[in-house]
């Protein structure tokens, strides 16, 4: 019987997990460079940008987070691999110790 790799299902949600967190992580840096932008704007222009200040401050908390996230996903499909490399290369039954036969000692029982 075929021994079920167990690691195989959470390997698949953690590699569908990892192409969100990369996506929300683009998109999290372009919407920071966008709210610098508006920052900038509006100090130019003299207007209060201490609201989107705060708005800066809430996206980058929200990227520092997905970061974080993404390392974890990584280190757990990391582990998942080193383990799933372990038990394929382990053998499923104990070897058997062979003994060793002496050459005063025949398989015939002859000397």
């Amino acid at each position: 019987m075929a021994r079920k790799d167990t690691a195989e299902p959470r390997r698949a949600v953690l590699q569908w997990q990892l192409a969100l967190v990369l996506r929300d992580i683009a998109a999290g840096a372009g919407t920071i460079a966008k709210q610098r932008e508006i920052i900038a704007k509006l100090d130019e222009g003299g207007h209060y940008s201490s609201e989107a200040v705060r708005k800066l401050a809430d996206f980058q908390k929200e990227h520092a987070l997905n970061i974080a996230t993404h390392h974890q996903i990584i280190r757990e499909l990391t582990a998942l691999g080193q383990v799933s490399r372990l038990r394929r290369h382990r053998p499923g039954k104990a070897r058997r110790k062979v003994r060793k036969v002496h050459s005063t000692h025949s398989s015939t029982g002859k000397k």
